[in-house]
């Protein structure tokens, strides 16, 4: 059994912040250990989102800056073993027992087709 985690120390230091987000990631993605949080996230540098998947088949994109959901993506059936970002940041490939999916995410694209 794991151990319990320590509450965090009161304070809005980039560390605390970070450790309060990360938490409730975790919180959000049914309480997985860290190491196995850390298999089924990705960052990308390019444009400061994290995406996020695992057993309910989806794929999430959380934008870091504002904390928000920036897309929920659904298309699997099986649950999501691997997330990985394009380096220009413009599209997450996720994968699972089912399929491999690239997911775009070219938002003028998409405004473009909504307008």
């Amino acid at each position: 059994m794991p151990r319990g985690e320590r509450p965090l120390d009161d304070g809005d230091s980039p560390l605390l912040v970070f450790a309060a987000d990360l938490r409730r990631l975790r919180t959000n993605a049914g309480q997985p250990s860290y190491r196995e949080l850390s298999r089924r996230a990705h960052f990308s540098a390019s444009t400061s989102r994290l995406a996020s998947g695992g057993r309910d088949s989806d794929v999430i994109v959380w934008d870091v800056g504002t904390h928000a959901l920036w897309a929920a993506l659904r298309g699997h059936s099986q649950p999501i073993t691997h997330l990985a970002w394009r380096p220009d940041g413009t599209a997450v490939v996720s994968a699972g027992a089912d399929a491999m999916t690239v997911w775009p995410l070219d938002v003028e694209k998409a405004l473009d087709v909504l307008g």
